[in-house]
């Protein structure tokens, strides 16, 4: 991005001002017409150039700031003027990250902190370390697991773009550290469970192919809702895809179950399953759990944490439940250990209590 101060000679001997704008990778000009320095020597003549060509310069200068901040139409220089919510809430209009909802759930989180505060009227120039210090510290009173630092994350990377737009002239958040929180132990079904809910009755014919499907590929609801024909092979029983959540261009390999799920084969570009929202499945699934009298709540995320606690459970080491998953760190699919552990643990302690005399002979 850049922006240069050209001149330009006119047949009357005047002189043009323009701007050379280059952003966004097109460049194109803008006359500042209102500013011609004039022909003539004359003391004021050269007053009006000396003046004028002042004028441009500094328009130059804040042009250059305010596409900085283009995104958003709000120029560097008037940042001090702009309430922090309602810049994050255009923020949040213009991402399209596969965590929109984290991302709007956290910026509502953070408008209900400072009304409660009294802060609603917070500006960029009265945005503290202080303020960023005491939401975190709310998120980890009022979130479960690792669901402060998922929220405070999403929360530091808004702040992260606001600054990086020069509407902030340091980055609050810079030293305010993510809340720790370990993974809160979700329901998930045992396989005797699962094949209890593949054999219940349902309407939600999809929704039943679609989890069932997550349970044997590890897939995202993301990712099982956007699957396309011409992304399986059917001969070598795999799928190609892009993660919606990491971007990660992954190859799920699949058994007999999740090749059954798949269903007839439809052209390259329909859908492979025909879901709703994720907030419309998810309560479609716990009808179904509800309905198979399996006294869990299950959410469509736990169909995943299903594969990777049975590929554990099978054997297999945390590099190849990272692989199969695509998740980005080992440290993500070390839960499935501890999921392991504390089913295990539920399963000796469901033993029958054994009632032995006092003395044994």
């Amino acid at each position: 991005m850049s922006v240069t101060l050209r001149k330009r000679k006119n047949h009357d001997g005047s002189t043009t001002l323009l701007l050379d704008v280059y952003h966004g990778g097109k460049r194109k000009c803008e006359f500042l017409t209102h500013l011609k320095l004039p022909a003539g020597n004359s003391p004021a003549d050269r007053q009006i150039r000396k003046e004028n060509l002042d004028l441009a310069k500094r328009i130059a200068l804040a042009r250059g700031q305010e596409l900085q901040a283009n995104d958003y139409n709000v120029a560097t220089d008037q940042a001090k003027k702009v309430l922090v919510v309602e810049w994050m809430r255009a923020y949040a209009k213009k991402y399209d990250k596969a965590d929109i909802r984290v991302v709007n759930g956290v910026i509502k989180k953070f408008e209900a902190f400072l009304a409660e505060k009294k802060l609603s009227n917070l500006t960029m120039k009265n945005f503290t370390e202080q303020i960023a210090l005491a939401f975190r510290d709310r998120l980890k009173r009022d979130c479960k697991g690792e669901g402060a630092k998922s929220a405070y994350n999403r929360f530091k990377k808004v702040v992260r773009q606001a600054y990086r737009e020069n509407l902030l002239s340091k980055n609050p958040c810079e030293f305010v550290p993510s809340p720790r929180g370990e993974a809160a132990i979700r329901d998930i079904l045992t396989p005797e469970e699962l094949q209890l809910l593949a054999n219940t009755p349902t309407e939600a014919t999809e929704v039943k192919r679609g989890y069932l499907f997550t349970c044997m590929t590890g897939a995202r609801y993301c990712d099982v809702r956007t699957l396309r024909w011409f992304q399986v092979n059917i001969p070598e029983r795999t799928i190609k895809l892009r993660q919606s959540k990491t971007g990660k261009e992954v190859i799920l390999h699949l058994n007999d179950t999740a090749l059954a799920m798949l269903g007839e084969r439809g052209e390259d570009i329909d859908l492979v399953f025909n879901l709703g929202s994720a907030n419309g499945c998810n309560k479609s699934l716990q009808a179904m759990v509800d309905r198979a009298e399996i006294k869990k709540k299950i959410r469509w995320h736990s169909g995943r944490h299903f594969c990777g606690s049975e590929l554990t459970r099978a054997g297999a080491n945390l590099v190849t439940v990272m692989q199969v998953l695509g998740q980005s760190s080992l440290g993500m699919a070390k839960r499935y250990v501890q999921i392991c552990q504390d089913t295990t643990k539920v399963a000796v302690n469901s033993l029958p209590a054994i009632h032995f005399p006092a003395k044994m002979q």
